[in-house]
């Protein structure tokens, strides 16, 4: 089954978009990171079973992660050592059981969502504060 994932920037100008199949997901994780920073923010939308979290585990794969990446549902974050210079961590966030702002800052996120040494990549983006400031917003 073919997906179709869009790259937007904040502005929501599409930079990329891709059709693949499973087999092509390591192909556009290496395409997507060419457009990122350190510091960047990029919301992951998309229904169950888009494909999200596979694209964290091909983007921390090809940051030379040797953790497994596995979506942090129950803990919302996990961080990542890579040994890429570009981004020296990566941040996986899961947001999906986020409710509120409240929530937010209660456990403590937008502390963590400021740190520039991390390429952070949140699931479910679209639960999250919008003074975030989302660099990219990748569509599945």
């Amino acid at each position: 089954m073919k997906r179709r994932i869009q790259l937007h920037d904040r502005h929501d100008k599409v930079h990329k978009l891709w059709e693949v199949g499973e087999s092509e997901m390591e192909k556009v994780a290496r395409e997507i990171i060419t457009f990122f920073h350190a510091g960047d923010i990029v919301s992951l939308i998309g229904d169950l079973g888009a494909g999200k979290t596979t694209l964290v585990q091909h983007i921390g794969k090809i940051l030379g992660v040797r953790d497994t990446i596995e979506s942090p549902t129950y803990i919302l974050m996990q961080d990542f050592q890579t040994n890429d210079a570009r981004f020296p961590f990566l941040r996986h966030y899961d947001v999906y059981r986020i409710s509120s702002n409240e929530e937010m800052e209660m456990r403590g996120l937008n502390e963590y969502i400021s740190d520039k040494k991390y390429l952070h990549l949140i699931e479910w983006g679209t639960q999250i504060d919008a003074t975030w400031k989302i660099t990219f917003s990748t569509i599945f």
